[in-house]
């Protein structure tokens, strides 16, 4: 077996320090080229359409802090994604009753109909990058891949989020 490099994979410590430089690889690449191939042309990017899916999946509005909680990534910069999200009209704050420091978000009927033509191209993208792929092969890969994640939570002391919708 060899790498991206050439060179021949013999040593298992070797091979242990490999998986996560690959692992950042993967992310890396697969974030830079859903944005440029799939969110670009929707004015989105891998951070936006993970907020708008939580929002989605979501079974009721949520305040600021559990959309962190709630989000497959964590971005910094939340405030800014809602305000840009707010302006294109795809999601709304409402102020909770009772306490008007909290902002509730919710997805607009705009946003839903964005979604779903991102969701609609990005499905038909996944479906092509993988078609070459067996379903044993793709069994495989989630299987490594649910063991990597589960792992690295255990590590951190968290629990691993559900990554499936019920």
């Amino acid at each position: 077996m060899t790498d991206l490099i050439g060179m021949e994979l013999r040593d298992r410590t070797e091979m242990e320090l490999l998986v996560p430089r690959l692992l950042i690889m993967a992310g890396e690449q697969t974030e830079r080229a859903g944005d440029q191939a799939i969110f670009a042309k929707f004015d989105l990017n891998v951070s936006r359409f993970s907020l708008l899916m939580s929002l989605y999946r979501a079974p009721r509005p949520l305040s600021m802090t559990e959309v962190k909680d709630f989000m497959v990534r964590s971005p910094s910069n939340l405030t800014q994604m809602v305000d840009h999200l707010e302006k294109r009209k795809l999601v709304r704050r409402i102020a909770r009753e009772g306490d008007r420091r909290v902002n509730i978000l919710e997805l607009t009927p705009e946003g839903r109909q964005l979604l779903g033509k991102v969701r609609e191209d990005f499905e038909r993208t996944m479906r092509d990058f993988f078609e070459g792929k067996s379903s044993d092969q793709l069994k495989a890969m989630i299987q490594t891949l649910t063991d990597i994640v589960q792992g690295m939570f255990k590590l951190q002391g968290l629990e691993p989020p559900q990554l499936r919708e019920a």
